[in-house]
């Protein structure tokens, strides 16, 4: 993901070539995809011995992955926009 934020630094208003933007949005999934896996093998593996815990401490994971880009998200368009 940092890789991507890095590469969005050379979009050039109304000149980006549409193939960059697209590439560097996919290298970004790339990225968003093994952050978010990774917490979900961390709480696996610490409940590991409680599996009923599992599924609750997923959902936490994802509640909070969820919540606080919608909170960011909020805060930016409030304050840079």
């Amino acid at each position: 993901m940092c890789v991507a934020t890095s590469l969005y630094t050379q979009f050039t208003a109304f000149s980006t070539p549409t193939s960059h933007w697209i590439g560097f949005q996919f290298i970004q999934g790339i990225g968003a995809g093994f952050i978010m896996q990774m917490c979900s093998l961390a709480v696996q593996l610490e409940l590991k011995k409680s599996p009923d815990l599992i599924p609750i401490g997923i959902s936490l994971i994802m509640f909070a992955q969820l919540f606080g880009t919608t909170v960011i998200q909020v805060i930016a368009g409030r304050y840079i926009l």
